[in-house]
C-alpha cells in the first residue's frame, strides 16, 4: 500500500463517532462512583463514633424541637439553656453543647419528636 492510497476498509462515519463518544457519563459515573462509596464509608466509619457518643446533629434538632414544645421558644438560641436542655433530654453532660444553628422554623419539624 503507497502513501497516496485509501485503506479497503470503509471509512468511518460521523454518526458511529458520535454514537461512540455518547456515552462518556457513564463511564465517568461508572469510574467514580466506587471512589464516592469508598469515600463515604471511610467518613461513616471515622465519625461513626463521634455521633454514638452525642456529638450528633440530632441532639441539637432534638432539643431545640423540645424547647418550642414546652414554651421556651426565647431562649432557642441562649447557648446555656440549650446546653441545659440537651444534658437534661439526652442523660448525658457533654463538654460542650451543639447549638441550634438551623433557622427556627427547621426545629418546627422536630416539635412532634420528643415525646
Amino acid at each position: 500500500m503507497h502513501f497516496f492510497e485509501l485503506p479497503n476498509r470503509p471509512l468511518r462515519r460521523a454518526s458511529s463517532y458520535r454514537m461512540h463518544n455518547q456515552f462518556w457519563p457513564r463511564e465517568l459515573v461508572l469510574g467514580l462512583l466506587p471512589l464516592l462509596i469508598g469515600l463515604q464509608l471511610l467518613m461513616c466509619a471515622a465519625f461513626l463514633p463521634i455521633a454514638l457518643k452525642g456529638g450528633a446533629d440530632f441532639r441539637q434538632l432534638y432539643s431545640g424541637g423540645y424547647m418550642i414544645r414546652v414554651g421556651r421558644n426565647k431562649a432557642l438560641y441562649d447557648y446555656q439553656v440549650e446546653r441545659d436542655v440537651e444534658t437534661q433530654l439526652t442523660g448525658t453532660a457533654a463538654d460542650v453543647a451543639l447549638p441550634v444553628n438551623h433557622l427556627a422554623y427547621e426545629e418546627l419539624l422536630f416539635v412532634p419528636s420528643p415525646f
